[in-house]
């Protein structure tokens, strides 16, 4: 500093040095600064200086190791009063210059840098004659930052901690000499350190004011978050003396803000999710990705899906993991107790009785895991679990996550559940509109087509008969119209059947004779390759049943044997008689039995084929040779019997079906065969009404061969306009066909009973019913019916079986 300068800045105080340091008492004599400047030597000179001299302020340096600084400002502090001390040393040890603030002096003048000498020089001296009373005011600052809510702290110039409030002190619970200079820095974790140095060393160097956040270790051993403030502090002439700062407890705001933060990032993760359940993704990825999602949001170390085991329901399989080691083999997993948890969520402090898979914790060191139900609805079908290494504390946040994903995963569940009973009721309503398909179809063609049927059959067994006069090398040719049109005839019986179009007319029936009568045909309808093995009942035989429908079985059996053997083989047919007493694998009533049974040595059938082989219009044959309803149609005859169909089948072992009829008693079976024995012939007088020209010749024909006087009427209009014209007419019979325009057969007989005959006996011949009412009202009057095509033989059985019935009156509409 200049001449002018130091002259312009004389100091009326007295300052008492004591130093033995001569180039020191030399450069504040040069300075000009000091003209009062009192030098003595000792403490005892000191006393004596302080006594009578009355000096301003004391500077110190120290005299020797035993009277250092810090000793030397402990001695005469007590005796200062108010005046300042002020340490000067060449060092600038941060330790030095906090000891010696600790001790007492007011202030710490460095000499090591020398150009910094004359201006920290002149700064003390002006604080002297501004009469800053500086130790009061370090009280009163000290005594403000104690009582202050925040966590003071203040650094010197190098950077060093000189000063802590009491609220610091408490919150850390760590002594003030601990804490001074860096030591504070051991309450930082070691992770937060270096990158607090570094931010506070950056903001230091350039003298800038700073915010940090980092966590302090509380006296609890609790880390704390802590947001500190710190600013450069000048004094009045712009000398930087260090930094002056406060912190803030903020852990409640910061855990809150990162809950939030938490919650975002987690709902969002969820939602992600939640679209990619709902997306093109198999129940299997969805569960995979469950367990990759658990594990990243809740920071676990391992996840599984456990579900039960389907062959034993006490076993638990893990099927998708994450995180778990490469060839990680799991033990046996029981499910214990937890299969019974409900919706309950399962802790492993709470639960490790019935944590799901705990047999493997010990091999993946688990220390805490947490796990929910998977239900699809119904039961409760495995679990979701999270498994970690460290000792943790699930929250209801945990939980919250991990419930939404085992939410997500059983609502996919369901909808799988839902999809497919949807799938079925599909399936169902399909299949109902085929049957319904099925009904409109053999109501549209069944009318017209057994009647042409009809007239082709009935002329085929005349012609038949003749041609065994005339020339019997031609009943080959006839015998094969015969058989196409019982081909034929059987189509349409099953069409009939099937939509429940048919009036069943049960009769008594001995198996032996059914199957005696069709033997013939059915070795016709094998190839040559093939042999008939048929084996009867030495007794009868007798169920009751209609007999054209159990043709029709036995007929439909043979067939598809025939076709399950293209090459050759054996088709056996048994009858067998069956006495059931209690319970049994067929699971049928106990009583009496007639068992038949059709085997053929074919290619028999795998487990996929057996399981759909009752099911209407499911077949293995070629398209245009297998309709798909011949052995729905047999199911529903023999159900309709009260009876039972089961089979047998392998794959090149051939296939065996066993029917089983209820068995009639033979005293009961006696009296319904001996009255079928009478004569077919007769002289009454008939009354035939029908729509279609061809039944109608062929009708009266077979009937007039047979001795009957017969009338022939073109349709109900033309029977009603004859009964108007001729009302004294009398017949024994009438014949009519069911379906007619303008008025059925049903109530033509009604009409013709109410107004013209009244004991006229009704007879019924149709080759379709139509609605479900007319084919209720035959079943229910018990009315003779005769099912077209019909035979020669059928036709005059029935017309002889109705003229030796009593006459049945049908009830007015109304």
């Amino acid at each position: 500093m200049s001449n002018t300068q130091v002259d312009s800045l004389p100091s009326p105080h007295r300052i008492a040095l004591l130093t033995t340091d001569n180039a020191l008492i030399g450069r504040l004599q040069a300075s000009g600064l000091v003209p009062n400047l009192i030098v003595v030597s000792s403490v005892a000179a000191m006393d004596t200086a302080i006594q009578t001299l009355k000096p301003d302020a004391i500077f110190l340096t120290a005299l020797s190791d035993s009277e250092s600084l810090t000793y030397l400002i402990r001695t005469l502090h007590p005796r200062l009063s108010r005046r300042r001390i002020v340490a000067l040393s060449h060092s600038d040890d941060s330790e030095d210059v906090v000891a010696c603030l600790r001790c007492g002096a007011d202030d710490f003048f460095s000499l090591r840098d020398p150009s910094q000498f004359l201006l920290r020089l002149e700064r003390i001296l002006n604080n002297l004659r501004s009469g800053t009373p500086r130790r009061s005011m370090d009280t009163r600052f000290k005594t403000l930052a104690d009582s202050a809510p925040a966590l003071v702290w203040i650094t010197d110039e190098t950077g060093s901690f000189i000063h802590f409030n009491r609220p610091w002190l408490e919150f850390t619970g760590r002594s003030f000499d601990t804490e001074i200079n860096h030591g504070w820095f051991q309450g930082l974790p070691a992770e937060d350190r270096d990158r607090f140095r570094k931010a506070f060393g950056d903001c230091f160097q350039k003298r800038d004011p700073f915010r940090l956040d980092f966590r302090l270790r509380r006296h609890d051993g609790l880390y704390r978050w802590i947001t500190c403030q710190g600013i450069p502090h000048y004094e009045e002439d712009g000398v930087f003396t260090g930094y002056i700062g406060s912190g803030l407890d903020v852990s409640d705001q910061h855990e809150a803000e990162t809950l939030l933060a938490y919650r975002a990032i987690t709902q969002a993760a969820l939602a992600g999710f939640g679209r990619y359940a709902l997306s093109q993704h198999t129940i299997q990825e969805i569960k995979q990705e469950a367990t990759r999602l658990l594990c990243d949001t809740l920071q676990l170390d391992y996840s599984e899906v456990l579900l039960f085991d389907p062959m034993d329901s006490d076993q638990l399989v893990p099927m998708f993991t994450s995180g778990l080691p490469n060839g990680f083999q799991h033990g046996p997993m029981t499910a214990g107790e937890a299969r019974i948890s409900g919706d309950n969520h399962l802790r492993l402090d709470d639960d490790a009785g019935i944590f799901p898979g705990r047999e493997n914790h010990a091999a993946l060191n688990v220390r805490s895991a947490l796990a929910a139900p998977i239900n699809n609805g119904v039961r409760i079908v495995g679990f979701l679990t999270g498994l970690s290494t460290e000792q943790r504390s699930f929250g209801r946040e945990a939980f919250d996550v991990l419930q939404a994903l085992v939410t997500t995963i059983s609502t996919v569940h369901q909808r799988n559940l839902a999809e497919l009973a949807l799938q079925e009721s599909e399936t169902k309503l399909l299949q109902s509109q085929k049957m319904e398909a099925v009904g409109q179809l053999a109501g549209g063609v069944a009318h017209d087509f057994n009647n042409l049927l009809t007239a082709v059959r009935c002329y085929g067994d005349m012609l038949h008969d003749e041609l065994t006069e005339i020339a019997p090398q031609l009943k080959a040719r006839t015998s094969e119209i015969l058989k196409a049109t019982a081909r034929a005839s059987s189509l349409t019986r099953q069409l009939l059947a099937f939509s429940r179009k048919q009036v069943l007319q049960p009769e008594v029936l001995d198996m032996n004779g059914v199957i005696a009568d069709l033997r013939d045909l059915v070795r016709s309808l094998l190839s040559e390759n093939v042999t008939l093995d048929v084996t009867f009942l030495p007794e009868d035989s007798c169920f009751e049943a209609d007999r054209n429908q159990i043709d029709q079985v036995v007929l439909n059996l043979c067939l598809n044997a025939r076709d399950a053997m293209p090459q050759n083989g054996v088709l056996s047919l048994i009858i067998q008689g069956l006495e059931v007493t209690g319970a049994n694998t067929h699971q049928l009533a106990p009583g009496n039995y007639v068992q038949l049974t059709v085997r053929d040595t074919g290619i028999g059938m795998d487990a996929t084929v057996k399981s759909q082989l009752f099911q209407p219009f499911f077949t293995t044959k070629p398209v245009g040779r297998g309709t798909g309803l011949g052995l729905a149609t047999c199911a529903v005859i023999v159900k309709n019997c009260n009876g039972f169909i089961t089979f047998e089948s392998a794959p090149g072992k051939g296939t065996s079906f066993h029917l089983f009829l209820p068995r009639i008693d033979s005293a009961r079976a006696q009296f319904f065969l001996e009255s079928e024995q009478y004569t077919l012939t007769g002289k009454e007088r008939l009354l035939i009404v029908e729509d279609d020209e061809a039944i109608r010749h062929i009708t009266q024909a077979i009937l007039e061969s047979l001795g009957y006087k017969v009338t022939v009427l073109n349709g109900s209009v033309e029977a009603l306009k004859f009964y108007q014209d001729n009302p004294d007419s009398v017949f024994d019979l009438l014949l009519s066909d069911v379906i007619m325009p303008e008025m059925n057969g049903l109530e033509l007989a009604r009409h013709i009973q109410a107004h013209f005959q009244p004991g006229l006996r009704p007879m019924f011949m149709s080759g379709y019913l139509g609605d479900t009412a007319t084919v209720q009202a035959v079943a229910d009057y018990n009315l003779p019916f005769l099912e077209k095509p019909f035979t020669m033989d059928s036709l005059a059985r029935k017309v002889r079986e109705t003229l030796d019935s009593p006459p049945v009156s049908l009830p007015l509409e109304g």
